[in-house]
């Protein structure tokens, strides 16, 4: 099984996200990027993985390309199984999900059973089990049709199953646990194994001969169904996943550094085989003795052909820091800068990224281009400028010792850097001289535009929005705000937009005055770029995307085909936009996701069709109130309350509903008297849409 730890804390604060816009497209890593967990391998040339933020690919060519299917969830996707060509499962977080057309469409068949469902096994076409959290087990005997609850006697987290018939089968979890059954799970015996590691995958070839791998190099095996378990620790790197393709021989890899372990004597010894990649590597499955795929974190795809001697990536990535910022000059040309120094560079609008050295280790925050050939990077103590498009960068001394988060040019002369501290500099000669400004703030200044030649905005912690006007800095602070504000910009001297932790702000008097647009979700806004007075992107934390067409009135909410940060955005005038964030993330649209039609944002209470989501009853309320509203198409529904600040305070839907009215009773005893906000959000294959009532608790 994958590494289950360090995601269940994830699912338990990030409720659903959508799936992506398929307008904005992965550049890096390639094909995508999403963790993926688990693979199944019908032949040589096709084969199924599943993954992260609800990702399923499939290859029929032998991994040359790789095609997203439809699988109908937002959520975690941990195992995958197939019957047959046809007909499998795949299971994640609160459901079951079954295909009988090779994936091409998934369903949902088994819902809210269990809290995590973690594995799932057939052994024929008839039984089948799905272990999960906490110690929980499903059986069905008719094929899926109908499943029924096992005991299995354990609390722990169960993360994997494996049957070799219909009788006997083996489950294992967290803390070492191993559980048996001889009949078919009507009872089930915990047996030794001799560790409290958790124990991610098991396997048996027949009723007696099996392994478990797990943590810490855990190897367990075992030679008479389990009485007596014989622990290796043959490595200190986790183990998260093993087949065997005959009676000796087998692979085991591990999430740290791409390992991969063969055997061709049952286990007695293991060799290590080279990967070719860094990636954490979590599941691995053949066909035959030759041919097997392996899938790992951040969208890791290996395949051999020859059982192992060499293992061929199916996936390429530029690079897998954390990228911060992105400047393209035309469709074509652009860099992209993040961590321990990394630059990257493309000439040819994103189809290669390539590596340029920076000099420097430190990270970087930002990056401006003017032309093709002239550049500034800016990041820890640190200003870098190129006049070459990038083949050699050298340091320019900018008179400080602090950090520095932002830099932005109004023309090849004349630019403005700002950090920590309140840290403001300035130069009229590209950076050969950077003057200080006296700041009116010792506030971390997470961003600075360059307006004209004599004017920038500068924008950072607790509210603070400096004006820079010749020389001079002062406070533009509106009052009642004090989130963090990490981007600003203007598209003329009188209209602009700040965005940050949860807010977003717009100024049409030249920061006179500011408009609060904030949009109601707990995530922070990152970047924001407008090409006019109406047409503008943000992107944030959680994989965050939205779009106005109205100049910030109304915000539209898509999620890009990630869950990671995303940190930095550009558009170009034609319509080509790039966005960086988190894990080398780089997504690309040609047309500037103009599709986004559907679930509106709206600011203040104005909602579309106030039909589908009724105002609670009563309200003001005490204690409980009764919530309702109308699915005119069948669909997945979230129904959340937050609080008036956008913190989820409680999920009362999360799954597929049934066209027609759905009422459900919230109960509040538990939360302060107060404003909070009830958040649907619906889709289906029509569209998505996002509606919010406002409630009254009142003791």
């Amino acid at each position: 099984m994958k590494p289950i730890y360090k995601i269940i804390l994830l699912l338990l604060c990030f409720g659903s996200f959508a799936l992506a816009n398929e307008n904005w497209f992965w550049q890096n890593p390639f094909p995508q990027g999403n963790t993926l967990t688990d693979v199944f391998v019908f032949n040589p040339g096709t084969a199924v993985a599943v993954g992260y933020n609800g990702t399923i690919l499939k290859t029929t060519d032998g991994g040359v390309t790789w095609n997203r299917q439809k699988s109908n969830t937002y959520q975690y996707l941990f195992d995958v199984f197939f019957l047959n060509n046809n007909t499998g499962w795949a299971v994640g977080y609160d459901a079951l999900r079954k295909t009988e057309d090779g994936g091409t469409h998934w369903i949902n068949v088994l819902e809210g059973q269990i809290d995590y469902y973690f594995s799932v096994f057939f052994p024929d076409a008839d039984h089948g089990w799905i272990v999960g959290y906490p110690g929980s087990i499903m059986y069905t005997n008719d094929g899926g049709q109908e499943w029924h609850q096992q005991t299995s006697g354990v609390d722990a987290s169960l993360l994997s199953v494996f049957f070799v018939d219909e009788y006997h089968g083996w489950a294992v979890g967290a803390g070492g646990t191993i559980i048996h059954t001889s009949n078919g799970g009507t009872d089930w015996i915990v047996q030794h194994s001799g560790t409290d590691h958790p124990l991610r995958q098991v396997y048996f070839k027949d009723e007696n001969t099996g392994w478990a791998v797990g943590a810490f190099g855990s190897l367990l095996s075992t030679t008479d169904g389990g009485e007596n378990w014989h622990y290796s620790g043959i490595s200190s790197d986790s183990f998260q996943s093993i087949f065997f393709t005959n009676d000796t021989t087998a692979w085991i890899v591990g999430d740290w550094e791409g390992d991969i372990l063969k055997t061709t004597n049952c286990g007695y010894s293991w060799e290590r085989q080279s990967s070719n990649t860094s990636n954490g590597l979590l599941a691995v499955h053949f066909c035959d003795n030759d041919h097997g795929w392996i899938v790992g974190i951040d969208g890791a795809i290996l395949k051999t052909s020859n059982s192992g001697a060499l293992w061929s990536p199916q996936f390429k990535t530029a690079s897998c820091e954390k990228l911060k910022s992105v400047s393209f000059v035309d469709d074509n040309t652009g860099w992209v800068v993040g961590d321990n120094g990394i630059i990257l560079h493309t000439t040819n609008s994103g189809i290669d990224w390539i590596v340029q050295n920076s000099q420097t280790m430190s990270g970087l925050r930002s990056v401006c281009f003017q032309n093709k050939n002239v550049g500034w990077a800016a990041g820890y103590y640190e200003i870098l400028n190129t006049m070459d498009g990038g083949v050699n960068w050298t340091s320019q001394t900018n008179g400080t010792s602090h950090d520095l988060w932002s830099i932005d040019f109004y023309n090849t002369q004349i630019g403005w850097a700002a950090g920590r501290w309140g840290t403001v500099l300035y130069t009229e000669d590209g950076g050969q001289n950077w003057t200080p400004l006296d700041s009116p703030t010792d506030k971390i200044l997470h961003s600075v535009y360059a307006l004209n030649e004599s004017t920038a905005w500068a924008v950072g912690e607790m509210g603070t929005i400096i004006k820079i006007s010749d020389g001079i800095a002062e406070n533009h602070e509106p009052a009642d705000v004090y989130q963090s504000l990490n981007r600003v910009q203007f598209i003329n001297a009188q209209t602009g937009w700040i965005v940050g932790a949860s807010i977003i702000l717009k100024t049409e008097d030249s920061g006179d005055s500011w408009i609060d647009c904030t949009y109601p979700l707990n995530f922070a806004l990152n970047d924001v770029r407008f090409v006019d007075e109406n047409k503008g992107w943000a992107v944030g934390d959680q994989g965050t995307l939205i779009q106005t067409v109205d100049g910030g009135a109304t915000w539209v909410s898509d999620t890009v085909q990630t869950l990671h940060d995303l940190n930095g955005l550009t558009v170009t005038q034609s319509g080509h936009g790039w966005i960086v964030g988190d894990e080398g993330t780089i997504f690309k649209t040609t047309d500037t996701g103009a599709t986004f039609v559907e679930e509106p944002i709206h600011h203040q209470s104005t909602q579309p069709d106030e039909s589908v989501l009724l105002q609670n009853y009563p309200n003001p309320f005490n204690n409980s109130t009764s919530i309702q509203f109308n699915l005119p198409i069948s669909g997945l529904a979230t129904l959340k309350i937050r609080d008036i600040l956008g913190r989820e305070i409680e999920t009362l839907i999360d799954g597929y509903q049934s066209e027609g009215s759905v009422e459900i009773q919230w109960n509040a005893e538990h939360c302060s008297s107060g404003l909070y906000l009830c958040v649907l959000q619906i889709r289906n294959p029509v569209s998505k849409h996002r509606y919010i009532k406002k409630l009254l608790l009142s003791r």
